[in-house]
């Protein structure tokens, strides 16, 4: 299911299930994936990340209360907006392509961190969205710096 990811997204996805578990969640959220999504910032989220004030603390403060930890063996599923995301995340991993495709650059099929970033972004209504949105963190800058980066990178 996860082949198209690269190792930073599955790093991602590790964390925020480790992240759920350890907040007593009994799936894993938006505001999870998030999480995970900071912890591997890379080159193109670090920024964005910056330039909005979003760390880690801010996420957690934005987060309910933990309750007791889950045991890290317990298989817990994927919130249905969290699924969302994910589909989002495999459709702005291919829009990229196709702009860098229709600008002569060679691209790759591949899902990373900044897809799953943008997935968030797309899903408006989800906790970890609405707290990008209100530190100016939008669907739109993030496409371009996407594309920017992942050209240069080419």
């Amino acid at each position: 299911m996860f082949e198209r990811y690269t190792e930073s997204a599955r790093r991602v996805l590790f964390l925020a299930r480790k992240e759920a578990l350890q907040r007593g969640c009994s799936s894993i959220h938006t505001e999870h994936i998030l999480l995970g999504v900071i912890h591997v910032a890379d080159d193109i989220t670090t920024n964005i990340f910056r330039n909005a004030g979003v760390s880690i603390e801010t996420v957690v403060s934005a987060m309910s209360a933990p309750k007791p930890p889950i045991p890290l063996t317990v298989d817990i599923p994927f919130h249905s907006e969290t699924k969302r995301v994910l589909q989002y995340a495999a459709a702005e991993a291919e829009r990229l392509q196709g702009a860098l495709l229709a600008h002569y650059v060679l691209a790759d099929d591949h899902i990373g961190p900044e897809h799953l970033l943008l997935g968030l972004l797309r899903e408006e209504n989800a906790t970890a969205a609405v707290m990008l949105v209100q530190r100016g963190v939008r669907l739109d800058i993030v496409r371009r710096e996407s594309a920017s980066k992942l050209g240069e990178a080419r």
